[in-house]
């Protein structure tokens, strides 16, 4: 069954993300803009299903608010338990979730999915700052 709604804010996103990924001019940026988001990784890389199309990334847990978010990015850099900063667009989309109990895709599940367009290690200092995350057309 089509959401429309669901379908509408998953292009919006997706605009936004391509959006972000043509800018000019700052690839050598290190810093990320205070629009960045601390985030528990609570996975290893997975993929959801959005809109008929295999999503990679990672879930986590937003500090502050608690919020389970999916983190798209094609960087298999990451592992379940660290804390990273990210940084890019976002939106809810429905999709349908790879559930580990039942091994099953569930569907129809609003999830909020952040775009990654740059990410850092945070914490304590270990490992330091990561290249920036690989964007969706890399």
């Amino acid at each position: 069954m089509n959401h429309p709604k669901g379908i509408l804010e998953l292009s919006v996103c997706l605009m936004a993300a391509a959006l972000c990924f043509c800018r000019c001019g700052s690839e050598g940026e290190k810093s990320l803009s205070s629009d960045a988001r601390e985030i528990k990784l609570i996975s290893d890389y997975t993929e959801i299903s959005a809109n008929s199309s295999k999503v990679p990334g990672y879930w986590g847990r937003q500090f502050g608010d608690g919020r389970k978010v999916f983190l798209y990015t094609l960087d298999r850099a990451y592992k379940k338990g660290e804390v990273i900063m990210v940084e890019g667009p976002y939106g809810t989309a429905m999709a349908a979730v790879f559930d580990d109990k039942t091994r099953v895709y569930e569907s129809g599940q609003a999830t909020i999915i952040i775009v990654v367009r740059k990410a850092v290690r945070s914490g304590s200092g270990e490992g330091g700052p990561s290249a920036p995350a690989k964007g969706p057309g890399r």
